[in-house]
């Protein structure tokens, strides 16, 4: 199954989330080595959409707040590409916004 082109993915979730330094769980690090920044956070979009749009998505568990679905895919960047997870939520018909992204390690061995 492919999440809708058309899902959510809140603005603060780029700046304030992934790509901003944080003292635990930073992703920021991570994304900067393939070439993403605050000043360029729409690319980082775009490539998020592009990986989900590429890729089936699974749903990896249900929850109270809705099903998490697990998108296996490359992210690629300015600088480069790596494999990544991305996770997106759905809390009802349709009604995908984006969680988070991490580095793919099971890709990366």
């Amino acid at each position: 199954m492919r999440i809708s082109a058309d899902a959510t993915i809140a603005r603060e979730k780029l700046t304030e989330y992934l790509l901003r330094f944080r003292d635990k769980d930073d992703k920021s690090k991570f994304l900067g080595l393939l070439g993403f920044t605050l000043a360029n956070s729409n690319e980082l979009e775009t490539a998020i959409r592009a990986t989900t749009a590429a890729n089936d998505a699974i749903c990896d568990r249900e929850t109270r707040f809705g099903s998490f679905y697990v998108v296996h895919g490359l992210l690629a960047g300015p600088l480069g590409s790596r494999a990544v997870v991305i996770i997106w939520l759905n809390r009802g018909v349709e009604a995908y916004s984006f969680v988070t992204l991490y580095p793919d390690k099971e890709q990366s061995r």
